[in-house]
């Protein structure tokens, strides 16, 4: 029996024969059939990858400068704005408090027994009961023919000058202006805001009566204007400055400086006649300086000429029928007064420095006590 027993292979060596087979029934990887199935996307990718050529990376380069250029343009103009905005900010609240001041100090009453006498603080401002009220200036200066100040009417210096400074940051100023007439408890302030442009601060020194008109970088200056109308061609007029009397102010005027009409002579000579007084109060701000457009002079700056910047430009007034661009229109009057603040005196008569001083202009209606 025991010799007729079958011999069994060890479980190694018949594991060996059925993996075998196994194999045997599978195809090999190398097999052509095998590779002819297999989607080309999962095949394994050659070890040599293709590059970028020159020319594309040349365009990238070129794409990339294109938009850090214009990144890095994007960055003054968001700065410049971004300082604009503040400045305006701090400029209406130092509108605000000097609207406030003038308000509390506005009286008609003069004060002859104090040292020295003390006028009203916001007089009348027109020559007789009806006429129309000029523009004038707080200021200690009224002697026109020494070429100072005019017209002849003033606001009281004394009781602004040590206000006109922002206590808690005297980059900023403002400089005030009104109008009233005979009878009237209401007055028109003009506060043109400023900051000091060529120095950090202003001191003390704006604020002390200066010897002559326009040398206080506080005071308004007096200048003497023409509008020139239709000077630029395709009706754009221009603004020419002469000096007033003796002094000489032209010399602060600057692109950014606000022009206020004072005293406005009329056209009365004329037709349609234009009543005297028609354009005080208008303010306007002022634009690149003007350059001739034709002629053996064209491209050279005109002097002391200026255009208008847009959206401040000079309109007529509409006349008798309200409407703009008719016959009737009136215009501004030749040889105006104005008032301006622009650049600052540099420590002479005629003698300015920096850029204008000027940030904005604000006007509104006050209350002066009887």
């Amino acid at each position: 029996m025991r010799g007729m027993q079958a011999t069994k292979a060890p479980w190694h060596e018949g594991a060996k024969s059925r993996t075998g087979a196994l194999r045997a029934l599978i195809p090999s990887a190398a097999s052509p059939s095998l590779r002819a199935s297999v989607p080309s996307c999962l095949r394994a990718s050659s070890p040599r990858r293709r590059g970028y050529s020159f020319t594309e990376v040349m365009f990238a380069v070129v794409v990339l400068g294109i938009g850090f250029i214009m990144i890095a343009a994007m960055f003054p103009v968001a700065l410049s704005q971004s300082k604009l905005t503040a400045d305006e900010t701090v400029a209406a609240t130092v509108a605000r408090g000097a609207v406030g001041y003038l308000e509390l100090i506005a009286d008609d009453t003069p004060a002859p027994g104090t040292v020295p006498p003390r006028p009203s603080t916001m007089p009348p401002t027109d020559t007789a009961p009806g006429a129309p009220a000029m523009v004038s200036p707080f200021t200690a200066i009224v002697d026109s023919t020494a070429g100072t100040m005019t017209p002849p009417f003033r606001g009281s210096w004394e009781a602004v000058c040590g206000s006109l400074i922002l206590a808690n940051d005297p980059r900023f100023a403002f400089v005030p202006l009104y109008r009233r007439e005979t009878g009237s408890q209401t007055a028109q302030v003009i506060i043109i805001v400023t900051q000091a442009r060529a120095r950090p601060r202003y001191t003390s020194d704006d604020t002390a009566t200066p010897g002559t008109a326009g040398e206080g970088n506080l005071q308004p200056r007096p200048v003497q204007v023409n509008v020139l109308k239709n000077a630029g061609g395709t009706g754009i007029h221009w603004i020419e400055f002469s000096p007033v009397a003796a002094f000489d102010a032209t010399g602060a005027v600057a692109e950014g400086t606000y022009v206020v009409i004072g005293s406005d002579p009329g056209n009365p000579g004329t037709s349609p006649a234009t009543p005297p007084g028609t354009f005080n109060g208008r303010i306007y701000r002022l634009g690149l300086q003007a350059t001739e457009t034709t002629g053996a002079n064209a491209g050279q700056l005109v002097p002391n000429t200026w255009t208008f910047l847009p959206g401040n430009e000079y309109v007529p007034h509409p006349g008798n029928d309200g409407i703009i661009g008719t016959t009737d229109d009136w215009e501004i009057g030749d040889d105006a007064i104005a008032y301006i603040v622009g650049r600052e005196n540099a420590g002479g008569a005629g003698t300015y420095t920096g850029t204008a001083q000027d940030v904005s202009v604000y006007s509104t209606f006050i209350t002066v006590k009887p």
